[in-house]
């Protein structure tokens, strides 16, 4: 599994705080629906949510949001 390494999340990723805690948020409940041993957040799980976030960011896409153009 690997350990969580914070610091290279923190390198490779520009996310806010309210990010940053929905993305815990949302890896814990994913880490709730497991069972045994793998209940527990895993790395990927983190990585994964990451590039979810990062993937929706505005600065990201090039779309109107609202009357902004």
């Amino acid at each position: 599994m690997g350990e969580i390494d914070a610091h290279y999340l923190a390198q490779k990723y520009e996310l806010s705080g309210s990010q940053i805690a929905l993305i815990i948020k949302d890896t814990a409940i994913r880490a709730e629906t497991r069972r045994g041993k793998e209940r527990r957040i895993l790395p990927y799980d983190l990585k994964y949510y990451c590039l979810l976030e990062k993937d929706t960011m505005f600065e990201y896409r090039n779309k109107a949001i609202g009357f902004i153009q």
